[in-house]
């Protein structure tokens, strides 16, 4: 593939670049370039949600519109599939909660996102400094790196609401 020498690639290209002064004028490395981008909006569901829309309780509708919408880009944090698996596990049997990981969970538009030691580190920092639990944790150190809105209906996230953005079920 060969490089344009107007779109630069490296920094060292960039800097030997701007000192040429016989260049034409500078265009758009992209014709998409100072396009505004239709950039979905990030959602994250904590288990809470979750489990509220698979037992479709009192507000699982707001869960159900909101994987149906083709706006969101939805989320969730690795741990919080293993705590949505557990408490599945413990309520209504391991068999229901293999249903969930298995086939429920595949078939939804979730994106699960994993954990790097730096973000389970930071997990733990707003786990020592808030009254959350550590699964809690993940989903506000979730948040904060992705730039999403957590979806919930668990009052354990009103301690950390100047934190993050919070939508309430």
């Amino acid at each position: 593939m060969r490089r344009s020498s107007r779109c630069p690639r490296t920094l060292s290209s960039t800097f030997a670049v701007s000192l040429r002064r016989d260049l034409p004028s500078r265009r758009p490395c992209s014709k998409y370039a100072g396009r505004i981008r239709n950039v979905k909006k990030k959602s994250l569901l904590d288990s809470y949600a979750v489990l509220a829309y698979l037992k479709q309780e009192e507000r699982y509708k707001k869960v159900k519109d909101l994987l149906s919408s083709d706006e969101v880009r939805i989320l969730m944090n690795d741990i919080n599939v293993g705590e949505t698996y557990y408490i599945l596990a413990r309520e209504r049997g391991r068999e229901r909660a293999e249903y969930f990981l298995n086939i429920i969970l595949p078939s939804l538009p979730i994106t699960v996102l994993g954990n790097s030691l730096q973000e389970v580190i930071q997990a733990a920092v707003i786990k020592s400094e808030y009254p959350i639990s550590y699964a809690d944790a993940f989903v506000v150190a979730t948040a904060q790196r992705e730039g999403a809105t957590i979806i919930t209906g668990d009052p354990d996230f009103k301690q950390v609401e100047d934190l993050v953005k919070i939508e309430w079920l």
